[in-house]
């Protein structure tokens, strides 16, 4: 029944976690239903006199424009300013009627203006402002804005057609009768298959009945003979034979990007883990008696590397079943400490530290010291003696070089998953909540690592419940990353980005393994440990039967062993079983109750209550006296049967700042 209702907590850990990041996947995307039409609001501080532009249509499929437009500016203005969609997808009418559509990004190079330019990227779109900032050079009346830039389509397997957006149905003035346009094809192709639309962004309005063409070789020229009103544009449409573009741009090289960088940063963790990583095999022996030469604040450093607040207070009852001092409860339920003795000269400096900062130095045996007396002088003493544990076992625990490649791996394993946010982001209609699926992944990394550095001072519930859960937040959150990007990618409304994505994804969950059991430890380390696990193992795994016959010989080892056990994390497993035996109370621990026999509900208030109350009170500093507080819009055309006023790649739109 227990091991079902375990599994049972698990599979609901699981399906909870990939619940929550999955929502976060479909939350981090904003895909439209629907492509529609943008009200746009004429510019009434500027009048268009013409709109030329110029298209030179690559072998790639890439688009090299120039455009060339007049203005009147009746007040005064810094320039104008041109969006162009970077991001979206278009839309092609197969031979069965359905409408497939086609994401895509743009990649824009060769920009060049004839004004100061200033380029940015702002809602799936990149936008280019003509003109100088200062307000002190704004232009008033007749300017001429002549501009260059070129598109490269990227899709997922290529787009073999030619579809461009002559003049935007974004721009906020009406483009003047006589504007023209010019197209040049990289090769000859079949002039029947031109086809041209214009009207409001979806419109299909025959562009031929209001331009005047003429052809001349691989190069098509028009000039316009009627008013495109404000919100209106024009876009041409070739639907070309297979082959006739080569080299297109996909979305293999961005696939094979991902995985190559994935790739050489695990191959690069997997050398991490082989030169600096590696423990010698560990070998352990159930041990029962506490270790010789180490002291149990030693003990809770070298298991983990790390000095907590339990490590240094477990010195307190170090050294009260040692017979240095006692532990006191006063009638009114406050902890005292009585000095029996001092210390041993070749005790290590850190307990020489703590012991005088509790009694003071040359103290008389006898001398208690109220757990009130202690407030707010201690905090420094506290401090020091964690450095002084820290500085008396450097070097011994870990080696510093798996220690630094640790701190390597931990950035390495985060990289591949960030970039793939990024590039989504980058390139797909997706906003920044995209970015909280790598956090997940990177908090379930420290997780990770957190629990194996403390593996040895954690209990199995309590270590295997973190070890889980850290599991769970960093594969779900790229489980939930794959499969929701894998539904958009099926569904075309994502560049394909899904081979790259998953290996990628893959091979960051095998990072986190590495990651997590990078730091090695010394040789003279795994010999301590070995000793030091033995005796973890027999505190948590000991049977009933085996300590009754230990008790009847040593009833006062579990009293030698509790200090390790607070280190180990144990307590509460210890006197669980302690609590069974017949055991005499303790010789240092005096209470108000007359019981000479071992207490359980006394010694679990003073293992816990009393003890995390000192720990407060002794690490706490006094508060300072001067101190106070309170309280893009997605294109699409209809290829095969044509395309649509604004369907095709560039457009947008623009005026005047």
């Amino acid at each position: 029944m227990k091991r079902k209702i375990n599994n049972f907590f698990w599979i609901s850990v699981w399906v909870i976690l990939i619940l929550v990041t999955g929502n976060f996947s479909i939350w981090g995307q904003m895909f439209p239903e629907k492509s529609e039409a943008q009200e746009v609001v004429e510019d009434v501080f500027m009048d268009t006199s013409s709109y030329s532009t110029e298209i030179e249509v690559k072998g790639d499929n890439s688009y090299l424009v120039r455009e060339d437009i007049k203005v009147f500016f009746s007040l005064k203005r810094h320039g104008i300013y041109r969006y162009i969609p970077q991001k979206g997808s278009i839309a092609q009418l197969e031979e069965n009627g359905e409408i497939k559509e086609i994401p895509y990004y743009a990649s824009f190079d060769d920009i060049e203006a004839s004004k100061e330019l200033h380029t940015t990227s702002e809602n799936g779109n990149k936008v280019l402002r003509l003109g100088d900032p200062d307000e002190n050079a704004q232009v008033v009346g007749e300017q001429e804005y002549r501009l260059q830039y070129k598109v490269t389509p990227v899709t997922s397997k290529g787009y073999n057609d030619a579809y461009y957006n002559i003049f935007p149905t974004g721009w906020q003035n009406e483009i003047p009768a006589g504007s023209t346009f010019k197209i040049h094809f990289p090769k000859a192709f079949d002039r029947e298959n031109f086809q041209i639309y214009y009207g409001r962004y979806g419109e299909r309005l025959n562009g031929m009945d209001i331009v005047n063409l003429t052809w001349d070789g691989n190069t098509v020229s028009g000039i316009l003979k009627e008013v495109l009103p404000v919100g209106t544009g024009m876009t041409f449409y070739v639907p070309m034979e297979e082959g006739y573009f080569q080299n297109v741009a996909t979305m293999s090289s961005r696939n094979i990007f991902l995985i190559s960088i994935s790739g050489v940063f695990l191959l690069i963790l997997i050398l991490l883990f082989w030169f600096f990583g590696r423990d010698r095999m560990m070998i352990s022996s159930v041990q029962f008696q506490p270790p010789e030469g180490f002291d149990s604040a030693a003990v809770g450093y070298i298991i983990d590397g790390n000095v907590s607040d339990k490590d240094v207070m477990s010195l307190l009852l170090f050294w009260a079943d040692k017979g240095y001092m006692k532990l006191q409860e006063t009638e009114e339920q406050e902890l005292s400490f009585i000095k029996i003795s001092d210390l041993p000269e070749d005790a290590p400096k850190y307990e020489k530290t703590f012991f005088t900062g509790i009694f003071g130095k040359h103290a008389p045996a006898g001398k208690t010291v109220k757990m009130s007396n202690l407030k707010y002088r201690m905090a420094n003493t506290f401090t020091k003696t964690k450095e002084q544990i820290e500085k008396n076992y450097e070097g011994k625990v870990y080696t510093k070089a798996s220690k630094r490649a640790r701190i390597v791996s931990v950035f390495l394993s985060c990289i591949p998953v960030f970039l793939c946010a990024f590039l989504l982001m980058k390139m797909t209609m997706t906003n920044i909540l995209i970015f909280v699926l790598p956090i997940v992944y990177l908090i379930g990394l420290l997780i990770f690592n957190y629990t194996i550095d403390f593996w040895y001072a954690k209990a199995k519930k309590l270590r295997m419940l973190m070890g889980g859960i850290s599991i769970a937040m960093s594969v779900t959150s790229i489980i939930s990353l794959v499969l929701v990007y894998g539904i958009g990618m099926l569904k075309g409304k994502l560049l394909n980005f899904f081979p790259g994505l998953l290996i990628s994804g893959i091979l960051s969950c095998a990072g986190l393994v590495f990651t997590g059991f990078m730091k090695k430890r010394t040789e003279e380390c795994v010999e301590w440990m070995g000793y030091l696990s033995g005796l973890r193992e027999f505190i948590e795994t000991a049977e009933l039967e085996r300590m009754e016959v230990i008790a009847q010989d040593s009833p006062h080892l579990f009293y030698h062993i509790l200090p390790f056990a607070y280190v180990f994390g144990l307590t509460d497993i210890l006197l669980d079983k302690m609590k069974d035996l017949a055991l005499p109370s303790p010789d240092w621990y005096e209470t108000q109750t007359p019981y000479t026999y071992f207490d359980y509900h006394m010694m679990h208030r003073m293992m816990h209550t009393d003890m995390d109350y000192a720990a407060t009170t002794i690490s706490t500093p006094k508060p300072s006296e001067s101190s106070s507080g309170s309280g893009g819009s997605s294109g699409g055309g209809f290829g095969g049967g044509g395309g649509f006023s604004g369907g095709g790649f560039g457009g947008g739109g623009g005026g005047s700042w």
